[in-house]
């Protein structure tokens, strides 16, 4: 548990030395810094969501069916998983660029190779790999945002960051089923490599937050206290159960248009991000007013509704009726719980804490795709989306019953405060 002073100076305006380090001391949000890093986090999700709804249909094309295209989810997820920890501690100990600025042309290269090697096998292990790497790019680039946005505003800044991914949603999963279906896959890997090329220039005219070597690292004899952020758990353990539901639609949603004939994937990710992104815009300021209490109930109540919808839902209008509640748990939920993730952490484990909530999340879409692949086997698509919404019950009543009175959340840091 932090200690009041440590929660009182979370709230300090950030000292990142870089050309926006003025603008942030007067809690102003939108400087270079923030604007290169959410163009960074823009490109890296363009080339990750061209992808997403499309490899399932490479694997497919390989020799692959559902069941398999669920454990490639679930392997491309727990390498990304097994990544985490060990991202947040170079980030904290060692440097805060050279995972981004050395990662991003590995993943390039990686996607580049799935054309030339078209063989099953093949192209599971490539694709564990390009987990593993891509996970280490993506918590130095969340844990620069960090770096970058004032902590009085920090929900706000992170709702904003986290529009490029959804943005990234809105238009990469639409233009990756039709530059798949108009132009092959190996234009798609082409295309989604180049997107990862552009993040690596833009990344390098970032000003990172420099490894302060004066600062106190925790040298807790638990290895598990090293690599992750226990302040960060609360939070990270009900986005867990939130998110096992996606890992259903990130990997079956297109399959499942397809098979039943009811719309477009790609259609579905567009909605579903469109919704998200705008609904970013006011959740991050309600939270850092209010606290993330309200967000949590609602953006569970909102992925259960989509998965019935799903379930239970016979044509066009209950199929993109659950893309428009998925776009606002989205929106609603993630910015409130990194905030919380976060809320307490000192500056010098904030690797640390990103990679915890990190890792909840790669480990609930890795186990919800072969959750989902097994209940599709077993019993079939509508079966397995309203089975999958136990685990949003499952989230509410975690924050309910154990997460809302740790230190990290909104309540009990204000009264630490007063």
């Amino acid at each position: 548990m932090n200690s009041p002073l440590a929660v009182k100076n979370l709230y300090q305006p950030n000292e990142n030395k870089d050309a926006g380090s003025a603008a942030i001391l007067t809690e102003q949000l939108w400087t270079r810094s923030f604007c290169y890093i959410c163009l960074v986090e823009f490109l890296i999700y363009i080339s990750s969501h061209m992808l997403m709804p499309t490899f399932p249909f490479y694997i497919k094309s390989l020799g692959g069916n559902e069941l398999i295209v669920g454990f490639v989810a679930g392997a491309y997820a727990f390498a990304a998983l097994a990544m985490r920890p060990l991202a947040g501690w170079i980030l904290d100990t060692k440097s805060r660029s050279k995972l981004l600025i050395c990662g991003l042309p590995i993943v390039g290269s990686i996607i580049v190779a799935y054309n030339f090697i078209p063989v099953l096998a093949i192209a599971i292990m490539l694709r564990v790999m390009h987990g593993f790497v891509w996970s280490g790019a993506t918590t130095a680039s969340n844990t620069a945002a960090c770096d970058i946005i004032p902590r009085t505003r920090f929900a706000e800044g992170m709702g904003f960051f986290g529009m490029t991914n959804s943005i990234s949603m809105a238009i990469a999963p639409a233009l990756g089923l039709v530059v798949m279906k108009a132009l092959g896959f190996h234009i798609l890997f082409v295309a989604s490599a180049g997107m990862t090329i552009v993040s690596f220039l833009v990344a390098r005219r970032l000003n990172y937050q420099p490894i302060n070597k004066n600062m106190v690292i925790e040298r807790d004899g638990n290895l598990f206290c090293r690599l992750f952020n226990i302040d960060a758990l609360p939070a990270s353990v009900v986005e867990f159960f939130s998110i096992i539901s996606y890992g259903s639609i990130n990997s079956f949603i297109a399959l499942y248009a397809t098979a039943t004939g009811l719309g477009s994937g790609g259609l579905f990710f567009t909605i579903m991000a469109v919704f998200s992104a705008s609904t970013r815009i006011f959740s991050g300021k309600l939270t850092d007013r209010h606290g993330e209490a309200l967000m949590v109930y609602f953006a569970n109540m909102a992925y259960l509704a989509a998965l019935l919808l799903i379930a239970f839902g016979y044509n066009l209008i209950t199929y993109y009726s659950a893309a428009v509640c998925f776009g606002l748990g989205f929106g609603t939920s993630i910015p409130a719980l990194q905030a919380m993730a976060v809320r307490i952490v000192p500056v010098n484990r904030r690797g640390a804490a990103m990679s915890t909530f990190l890792c909840s999340f790669d480990i609930a879409i890795g186990l919800g795709g072969i959750i989902a692949g097994i209940l599709i086997t077993a019993f079939g698509y509508r079966t397995m989306y309203a089975l999958m919404g136990i685990s949003t019950i499952i989230s509410i009543f975690t924050y309910m019953l154990w997460a809302r009175k740790t230190p990290s959340a909104y309540r009990n840091v204000q009264k630490l405060q007063a």
